[in-house]
């Protein structure tokens, strides 16, 4: 007996509307498993709500999802996999902005996840201070790209002292993620900025120390005597940098990355395009952040 769902028909208008949709994503970069995921939950909402699509009935939809049997165990939905669902219908909606016909949607409100402990976010005004000590540094350029790294890209330390020469794709201003913690190889953005400093590191600091200590490996972060720069290193040179700072709370790499998450989600940035860059397989990880984020506000 087949046991696969059978897919509820959609009218000629929902259909066009949900391949637009599709196209608008691909077209803003968002990774094939999103762009193939998405389009499926937004199948079942049109599917549900018939007609126009509007606020009451997005409501009205996530009132008999969160009561609906999961499709694959038959028991409850997680509130993590409702919230999943919210968060596509709420990217839909900003899909529908683009159409002159749609007015702007009001974004439905995720659920509230039981959070044990918050975790400690740095502010904007903290990573400026860091940014501020790494010129004190005996290798300077280098300290700042461990920044750059951690904090601008969002990088796990194991990333960030993984990364060869060779995969800093200058032309294109992507950094090549081979060895990432889901073994998932993605391209991360780096800034116009973080980049030059990058290029002035290579130039000033790298190549002079791969030279004065005769080294040859292609291990993009090094120490001071020009070996690949290990995780404990990396961790030891935030720590003194927040050392030089008022008031800096003991800070690891892995806060670093919490800092952009959160840093970003407060500007409003897309949390598919967060996980996306963050090199998350679940969303369920990022969303973590927007109740950080509401928890601190507090």
């Amino acid at each position: 007996m087949d046991k696969r769902q059978k897919i509820t028909p959609l009218s000629t208008q929902h259909e066009q509307l949900l391949h637009q949709f599709k196209n608008w994503l691909v077209s803003l970069g968002y990774a094939k498993t999103t762009c193939y995921h998405l389009p499926r939950m937004i199948h079942e909402f049109l599917a549900f709500i018939k007609g126009p699509v509007t606020h009451q009935k997005a409501q009205h939809f996530m009132a008999f999802f969160k009561q609906r049997p999961n499709k694959n165990t038959g028991g409850g939905l997680s509130t993590a996999h409702i919230n999943k669902q919210i968060g596509a219908v709420n990217t839909f909606f900003r899909f529908l902005q683009l159409h002159e016909q749609y007015k702007p949607i009001s974004p439905l409100p995720l659920l509230k996840e039981n959070i044990k402990t918050s975790k400690t976010i740095l502010n904007e005004k903290q990573i400026k201070q860091l940014y501020q000590a790494s010129t004190y540094a005996h290798m300077p350029r280098r300290d700042q790209l461990i920044l750059d790294l951690c904090y601008g890209c969002g990088l796990r330390r194991s990333e960030a002292i993984s990364l060869l020469t060779t995969d800093v794709l200058h032309q294109r201003r992507l950094l090549r993620i081979s060895q990432p913690k889901n073994r998932k190889e993605r391209l991360v953005p780096i800034t116009e900025k973080a980049l030059d400093n990058l290029q002035d590191y290579l130039i000033e600091e790298r190549k002079v120390k791969m030279l004065r200590f005769n080294k040859q490996h292609p291990v993009l972060l090094i120490s001071t005597r020009a070996n690949p720069l290990c995780g404990e290193s990396l961790a030891y040179r935030i720590k003194i940098m927040s050392e030089y700072c008022v008031d800096m709370p003991h800070i690891t790499p892995h806060m670093l990355r919490h800092a952009i998450a959160s840093h970003l989600l407060a500007k409003k940035m897309d949390i598919h395009l967060i996980a996306q860059l963050l090199g998350h397989q679940s969303l369920d990880a990022t969303q973590i952040y927007t109740h950080i984020n509401k928890i601190n506000k507090k």
